[in-house]
């Protein structure tokens, strides 16, 4: 995984605009409520790792994943999408660094997001 990608490639907000029908408000909400929701669903997700909880991984990372899907962030979707298997085969070997995967990609997400946000309020 390429740590220093930038955070601008960890969303296509091609993509997002036309989910959010470029309603600048709705998207703004959306990312407020992400970035205020999303670390808990993580935490979740780390906690149900650290137990080796497969049905808690599952869920939670499928949760977070329909969250990523609005923001076209295919990398961090995919991560989620690999825990989420993981989680629903129980084959829990790999659920460690699938999650440092996600965290990485979600950490690119939330960057993007702050510095959309940080435009969105200077302009």
């Amino acid at each position: 995984m390429n740590r220093s990608k930038p955070a601008a490639k960890s969303v296509d907000m091609k993509i997002v605009q036309e989910i959010f029908g470029n309603n600048q408000e709705l998207l703004g909400r959306f990312f407020r409520d992400f970035m205020r929701n999303s670390p808990q669903i993580l935490s979740d997700i780390k906690i149900a790792v650290e137990a080796r909880d497969a049905d808690g991984i599952r869920r939670h990372a499928h949760k977070l994943k329909g969250s990523l899907r609005y923001l076209a962030a295919e990398e961090a979707i995919a991560c989620a999408s690999a825990l989420e298997e993981i989680g629903r085969t129980g084959n829990l070997a790999a659920a460690q660094r699938a999650f440092e995967n996600l965290v990485a990609a979600y950490e690119d997400v939330r960057r993007f997001i702050s510095e959309a946000q940080a435009v969105s309020t200077s302009t």
